[in-house]
């Protein structure tokens, strides 16, 4: 990865520092119990941290940045949403993919051009094509993700309502890391966590922000199901 934290979609260093982070940390995963779950991520959080590190280097975020300040920056965020998806992976693959719901977040919108539908706590896309959203819907409904259960919000915090409102039985959501760790730590305090897979954002802020398509299909093809049509 540049080290002056730029990347782009398709970015050769990008792409391969991914792939590199992925590969070793299935190392790490592959000497999981059998048994492990979700009930062992905070327990196991810090090892795959320590591993990531020592593959990578330290992390070393920088807050004014919105963007990966250094390979072992994101090798840790990346190998905790791998944990993550690992733990929940059985679980999530059990449920029809006519019952998972898809989120996204609206810092992927251009705000100027967006025709999105409003609704009280979502957007939904349209596919006018001003921005990144409708090729991952047109990804996501190719392995039979319903487009009434895809919600664009701009927080996690509005999740939990719109479950209790839909026929949601497992959650697919694309963030930034930091939402990740929000999203997380609501359910913590009390909430039931549906089986959850994680894409993660490679740009965040309140704009302007970036995925890696790839990632993405990586995640939907591992969660079971291959590409209709």
């Amino acid at each position: 990865m540049e080290e002056n934290g730029s990347q782009k979609e398709g970015d050769p260093s990008f792409t391969r520092l991914r792939h590199e982070v992925a590969v070793e940390v299935a190392r790490f995963l592959d000497r999981l119990p059998p048994d492990a779950g979700p009930q062992d991520f905070d327990s196991l959080k810090p090892a795959v941290e320590d591993f990531a590190a020592s593959l990578f280097g330290e992390a070393r975020p920088d807050e004014e940045r919105l963007t990966y300040a250094s390979p072992g920056h994101f090798a840790r965020d990346y190998a905790i949403l791998l944990l993550f998806n690992r733990l929940h992976l059985p679980a999530f693959r059990a449920v029809p993919v006519e019952r998972r719901a898809l989120f996204l977040p609206h810092c992927l919108q251009d705000r100027r051009r967006c025709a999105a539908e409003e609704f009280p706590m979502f957007t939904r896309c349209v596919g006018c094509g001003a921005c990144k959203i409708a090729p991952l819907l047109d990804l996501a409904r190719s392995f039979g993700y319903r487009p009434d259960l895809t919600f664009v919000v701009g927080g996690g915090s509005v999740i939990p309502g719109i479950i209790a409102k839909n026929d949601v039985e497992a959650v697919l959501g694309l963030a930034c890391f930091s939402e990740l760790a929000s999203y997380l730590e609501y359910y913590r305090h009390g909430g039931h966590l549906l089986p959850s897979q994680m894409i993660l954002l490679t740009r965040w802020g309140c704009r302007n922000t970036d995925f890696d398509l790839e990632h993405a299909r990586e995640v939907l093809e591992s969660a079971g199901g291959k590409p209709r049509g």
